[in-house]
Order: C-alpha cells, then sequence, then structure tokens
C-alpha cells in the first residue's frame, strides 16, 4: 500500500504548525517523523496518530501551495475515515509533484492558479459571473436531486455551496 501526505511549503503539518515533516530545504528521502506522544490505540485517534492518506489527491485539510509526500509506516497502520489512516512514526519514501495533490487535471489547476494574479478587473467579474452561474445550476440540480438520495448524503453534496453562502431554505431545500 502506497501512503501520501500533504504538507505546507516549509515542510510543516496544515494541521499543527508547530510540527515538522521534512526540512525546508533539500532531500527529505529517508526522513522519518514520529509523533511526539503516540497513542499506541488499535483505532484512529488524531491525538495520537501522524495522518497521511492511501490517495494522493485526497489529503483532508490541505491548502495550496502545498507539498506532497509518499510516506512508508514505521509502525502499525490504524484506519481512519474514508482514505484516511494514522500511524505513530512515518518514513518519507520521496517528494512527488504538489500537483498530483489536486486531482487528475492537478497540472491544469496549477495553471489555472498561477493566471489568476494577472487577471484583469473585467476577466475577475466575466469569471465571477461564470462562476455564480455555475453555482445557481448546480444548485437547482441539488434541488431536483434532494428527493432521491439520502438527507446525509444531500448534506455532503450541498455542503460546498452551502459554505459558499446558497441558502437552500430559500430555495425550498434541505438547509
Amino acid at each position: 500500500m502506497t501512503y501520501y501526505k500533504a504538507i505546507r511549503p516549509d515542510g510543516t503539518s496544515w494541521y499543527d504548525l508547530g510540527f515538522r515533516w521534512v526540512a525546508e530545504r533539500g532531500p527529505v528521502e529517508g526522513v522519518e517523523v514520529w509523533h511526539p506522544s503516540p497513542s499506541g490505540e488499535p483505532r484512529y485517534d488524531p491525538a495520537g496518530h501522524l495522518a497521511a492518506s492511501t490517495e494522493p489527491a485526497d489529503c483532508s485539510g490541505m491548502g495550496w501551495p502545498s507539498r506532497l509526500l509518499e510516506v512508508e509506516p514505521l509502525a502499525d497502520v490504524v484506519p481512519g475515515a474514508m482514505r484516511k489512516v494514522g500511524c505513530a512514526g512515518w518514513r518519507v519514501v520521496r517528494e512527488l509533484p504538489a500537483w498530483q495533490a489536486l486531482g487528475p487535471c492537478g497540472r491544469e489547476v496549477v495553471a489555472y492558479l498561477a493566471l489568476l494574479p494577472t487577471l484583469t478587473d473585467d476577466q475577475v467579474q466575466i469569471a465571477a459571473r461564470y462562476a455564480a452561474w455555475d453555482a445557481a445550476w448546480y444548485a437547482a440540480w441539488d434541488a431536483v436531486v434532494r428527493d432521491m438520495i439520502s438527507t446525509p448524503h444531500f448534506a455532503t453534496l450541498t455542503e460546498p455551496m452551502r459554505a459558499a453562502g446558497i441558502d437552500f431554505a430559500a430555495l425550498g431545500g434541505a438547509s
């Protein structure tokens, strides 16, 4: 099994800025990282395990820019939610291209993000208009499928839109 860890560009954890996975610069291969107070629990415990993922594009809690590490366990791996796992210690196998943390279209996402600072005010307004239309379209489809899926699945599906301020109660849907 291959495991992945997304970290901040300076080598620290996205979860805990005081925890360092690797140095900001220099080689990372072979670096061993241990939890300062491992729990030893046979079940996943965020307070006592260092988290990793079984998928490079599913490193929850990461931001951008980011670094992506391939890691191997140095102790027992305990399963967490979805593709998250925990372990008391990890060895860094290698650093991977960071775009892989953004999924199969990661290269394109990075290229798009690099363009953002170069956009004119007019281009930003046009992009915002299209984004608003896309959000409204997806919100409409979510309202259509609301009655076809369970309430928890609907909540998961609509979470990004609700976080962006779309009020599903005003649309006649669940909030």
